[in-house]
């Protein structure tokens, strides 16, 4: 069986990535037809690159570093 090599991450882990959500809340959006790559509604298993256009609700996708991110405790 022949292995496809596939550029670039799956779209739910783009965004969760970049700090704006979980994979699954992610999924959701797309679902929810709130995600567009390269002015075009994105569907679930989408591949994207850093040289997408990636826009959530019309918002361009910002890097949010790690430390300014909400910080999440378990207890």
């Amino acid at each position: 069986m022949e292995k496809k090599n596939i550029e670039g991450v799956r779209i739910n882990k783009y965004i969760s990535d970049y700090g704006f959500c979980s994979r699954r809340e992610a999924d959701k959006l797309i679902e929810d037809e709130r995600v567009t790559i390269n002015n075009r509604l994105a569907t679930p298993g989408d591949r994207v690159t850093d040289s997408d256009n990636v826009r959530i609700d019309g918002e361009h996708l910002a890097f949010v570093p790690r430390e300014a991110r909400p910080k999440k405790h378990r207890w």
